[in-house]
């Protein structure tokens, strides 16, 4: 048994699978958290922008903004689209006869 003891400190197997997993943690939250710093500030820049929009639009184009209009993009149309089948897909039934 103590021969099966000294062996098993004498082997270096899995030395560095332990040390991977006592290192590898911080570089993985280091990463995460600068892509979600990222993120943040992307949001916080681009609704600093949409703000800074919609006062330009309510101070310089008063009109506009008491209307409430959509953009023509932005409307919804209706098109009606017929489409006809130049073959019928069930053949025809021939008329009862009482």
């Amino acid at each position: 048994m103590r021969q099966f003891i000294k062996s098993l400190r004498a082997t270096e197997t899995g030395k560095t699978v332990v040390e991977f997993a006592i290192v590898a943690p911080v570089p993985v939250a280091l990463l995460i958290g600068t892509l979600t710093l990222c993120l943040g500030l992307l949001l916080i820049g681009s609704l600093h922008y949409a703000v800074e929009e919609a006062a330009r639009c309510a101070s310089v184009k008063t009109a506009a903004a008491l209307t409430r209009q959509r953009p023509l993009h932005m409307r919804k149309t209706t098109t009606t689209v017929q489409i006809s089948h130049p073959v019928s897909p069930m053949p025809p039934q021939p008329a009862a006869t009482p």
